[in-house]
């Protein structure tokens, strides 16, 4: 609104100078009236701009071309010449284009002014540099709100106040020695990092930059002065300088710690050794750090350890920053003195190079220690085989005194009792076949027990001989199975016999898979209650044949199915256990099928029986067997020895 009054302020100025001329009886001059005209177009410029002093220009010459020709009623103004009237109008055009330059370079200056006052501003508050201006004395002339808000007073203030004011007192005294230089000419501005005080005291880092600005003549006008609050950077700079004097110490304590380390500490690029430590120097045979320096590491590694240590290394420079598995290698010094060690590596990346830092700890008493470890267990374990051999020899000698005393004891018993009779003469009243059984049963039994202890000896030493051709093994346990039925049945046990082939040519002894049959048969019924039942199964695999003996008994603990094919073990020691037997049936067993190339296992669970699994191998063709059918064998006697121990 107030711009639309200033344009037309001056028209309207010209407009009533024009009715007080024509309204006036007063004779003017024509200079007068030019000079008025003249000051009404420069007051429209001004107030209203180009277009006002136009407008007003445009009326001046209506007026004046009206005057010429007189044509205005009541004038008292006097004709004027053509002449002057050109001359008039020229010098009122003058005058507006000059007012009009002269308003378009002020508006000009003026604009650019506040541009850049505006711009100036608009700087100070989006970046950290606040400017202002102290008169050569000091005192501020011109603060920016950003150093108010900064120092915590307001403007009007911190124009009371020259700068030192806020200022430390040592970094005013400072800054005054360079004020003086700036004063006197030697400088031309000068910079300062000092200490000020916010109103409430807080201490701030100002980084200070003054310039002078002078006039034409050289004096100084006032002190320009670029301030920044440098106040965090200074705090960072200064916790920056303690974290290097730490990082200094804490890399000289480190360093002692390398170096004093009892691990040899070397790192290496590649195999060449850049770094070792006193240890690592000591060990590898050097005298000082530089005579290993710049070597092979792989000079000082045991040929057989080259390959696991390149491969470690290997490892370590694709996982940087991880330590590896601490690993043993053999160390060769320089005077070839081997040392063992444990290494561990560990990858790390020192600008584009890779380089490893191994760690070496001397095992050599350790390996020492372990050596005699091992050499102390493997003591206790012969120790503790000593006692148990020296158990079970003790156990071996009692079952063999219990299993010799009972059967002579029968024998002189019986011997005391017939001498008895002879003695009376009453020999007739005696039932000498039960008594002659008697003896010859005990006999059997101590045959069985001498025969047993002189084959596992002979078994050995090496010594046992057996007599290996091809037979039907179908035929021959067939014929073993049969000799016995009548035996068992007689202690109230049923047996049954089974095959899946009627003839499996293998190489065998019928004498002594006679003995390995009837041993087991005898186990069988030994520990098979009357009503139970005891079977004999072949079965034909190909390459090889499964003789199974399985009865219904009392079976066998787990935990001790593994002892009982060792040798003098039985799984009830005691003497007065219920069924005879020295221990070394099942271990001669076991030896004579190994000797057949064959195995023996068990199944068996407590209450349920067991079963005795024979696998021997098929070593006989078709095409070369020879079909020899095995000659008659007395099995009855050999029966009677078997089963010796099993009373009636």
């Amino acid at each position: 609104m107030t711009n639309k009054i200033n344009r037309f302020m001056g028209i309207v100025a010209t407009i009533l100078a024009i009715m007080f001329l024509e309204s006036t009886e007063i004779s003017y001059r024509l200079s007068t009236i030019f000079g008025i005209f003249a000051m009404l177009i420069i007051f429209s410029i001004y107030k209203g701009g180009i277009l006002s002093g136009v407008g007003s220009m445009v009326i001046t010459i209506l007026y004046m071309y009206n005057l010429r020709k007189g044509q205005t009623q009541g004038s008292s103004l006097y004709d004027i010449s053509h002449y002057e009237f050109l001359l008039d109008i020229l010098s009122m055009l003058c005058i507006g284009v000059l007012a009009g330059i002269m308003h378009y370079r002020y508006i000009s200056y003026y604009e650019r002014f506040k541009e850049s006052r505006l711009f100036a501003s608009r700087a100070e508050e989006i970046s950290d540099i606040m400017i202002c201006n102290t008169s050569p004395e000091g005192k501020y002339i011109d603060v920016p709100q950003n150093l108010c808000s900064l120092l915590g007073y307001t403007k009007n203030e911190l124009l009371n106040k020259h700068y030192w004011d806020v200022i430390h007192p040592e970094d005013a005294a400072l800054e005054e020695e360079l004020f003086h230089s700036l004063i006197s000419g030697h400088k031309e501005t000068y910079s300062i990092e000092k200490r000020a005080y916010k109103k409430s005291g807080e201490m701030i880092w100002l980084f200070c930059n003054v310039s002078a600005v002078k006039n034409n003549d050289g004096e100084i006008i006032y002190l320009l002065r670029y301030l920044v609050d440098i106040t965090e950077q200074k705090i960072m700079r200064e916790e920056l300088k303690n974290k290097e004097k730490e990082l200094r110490r804490s890399e000289n304590k480190y360093r002692n710690l390398v170096e004093l380390s009892p691990d040899a500490v070397i790192i290496h690029e590649g195999d060449t050794i850049t770094f070792i430590n006193n240890t690592g120097v000591k060990l590898l045979g050097g005298s000082t750090a530089e005579e290993v320096t710049g070597k092979s590491l792989y000079e000082f590694i045991h040929p057989d350890y080259v390959y696991n240590v390149k491969s470690q290394i290997g490892r370590a420079c694709v996982n940087l920053n991880q330590a590896g598995m601490p690993f043993d290698v053999k160390i060769i010094s320089h005077n070839r003195i081997e040392t063992d060690v444990e290494m561990i590596n560990i990858g790390f990346s020192n600008g584009n190079d890779v380089q490893v830092m191994a760690m070496i700890r001397d095992i050599t008493e350790r390996k020492r220690s372990e050596e005699l470890k091992m050499a102390m267990k493997e003591n206790e374990r012969l120790l503790v085989e000593a006692k148990e051999y020296d158990r079970i020899k003790n156990e071996f000698f009692a079952n063999i005194s219990h299993e010799l005393r009972t059967p002579l004891n029968v024998i002189l018993g019986t011997l005391q009792l017939l001498d008895i009779h002879n003695q009376n003469g009453s020999n007739n009243d005696l039932n000498l076949d039960k008594y002659i059984g008697l003896m010859k049963q005990n006999c059997y039994r101590l045959l069985r027990l001498v025969t047993n202890i002189i084959d596992i000896t002979k078994i050995d030493a090496g010594y046992f001989d057996v007599n290996l051709e091809s037979y039907n093994i179908v035929s021959i346990i067939e014929d073993i199975t049969l000799s016995v039925s009548g035996y068992i049945e007689d202690k109230g046990l049923s047996l049954e016999f089974d095959t899946d082939t009627e003839e499996k040519i293998i190489k065998c002894d019928p004498d002594q898979m006679e003995r390995i049959m009837l041993n087991l048969i005898s186990n069988a019924v030994k520990f098979t209650k009357p009503g139970g039942k005891i079977s004999v199964k072949l079965n034909d695999k190909g390459s090889s044949i499964s003789i199974s003996i399985k009865d219904t008994g009392i079976g066998i603990p787990e935990d001790k199915q593994g002892m009982i094919f060792e040798r003098f073990r039985q799984v009830n020691k005691s003497l007065t256990r219920d069924h005879e037997g020295s221990g070394i049936g099942l271990s001669l067993v076991k030896s004579l099928v190994e000797i057949h190339g064959g195995t023996i296992y068990l199944v068996s669970e407590p209450g349920c029986g067991s079963e005795f699994i024979i696998e021997l191998p098929t070593n006989e063709s078709y095409e070369s067997h020879r079909e020899e059918q095995a000659a008659k064998v007395r099995h009855i006697e050999r029966i009677q020895v078997e089963f010796s121990d099993i009373y009636s």
